[in-house]
């Protein structure tokens, strides 16, 4: 591969002595961040009508209905963006390369969550 394609490459690397909260507590954090958000995806989907819509004021910021115009975008952008800061904080960033990971994490249920984020944390290092 070559160094502009490595995700992990020079443009996302960089030596820091750093004083402060421990990337433990982080990546914790950054963990739950990323439950939460594919909790609320996976809500959204499952229980907001698909036609729902919006009050008649707001209706030009959700021409195609609530679910899609205003929720969906949201959670899918919160949850691509806290799974970025995750992976990026355990050297694992490669693994955003497959687009469609995020539609295959949302697949998964609360458990299978658990075991891909055990995963990560497991093969990946927060010591750089």
């Amino acid at each position: 591969m070559p160094p502009s394609a490595n995700p992990n490459g020079s443009a996302y690397t960089t030596t820091e002595t750093r004083n402060g909260v421990p990337i433990d507590y982080v990546g914790e954090k950054l963990r739950r961040a990323v439950e939460a958000a594919h909790d609320n995806l996976r809500n959204i989907k499952r229980f907001v009508p698909d036609d729902l819509s919006a009050a008649p004021q707001f209706q030009e910021y959700a021409p195609r209905g609530v679910k899609n115009d205003l929720l969906l975008s949201s959670a899918i952008s919160a949850f691509d963006y806290s799974l970025n800061a995750y992976l990026a904080l355990h050297n694992m960033l490669g693994t955003m390369q497959n687009r469609s990971i995020i539609e295959e994490l949302e697949k998964k249920n609360f458990e299978e969550l658990q075991q891909w984020l055990n995963t990560i944390e497991s093969e990946g290092t927060v010591l750089g």
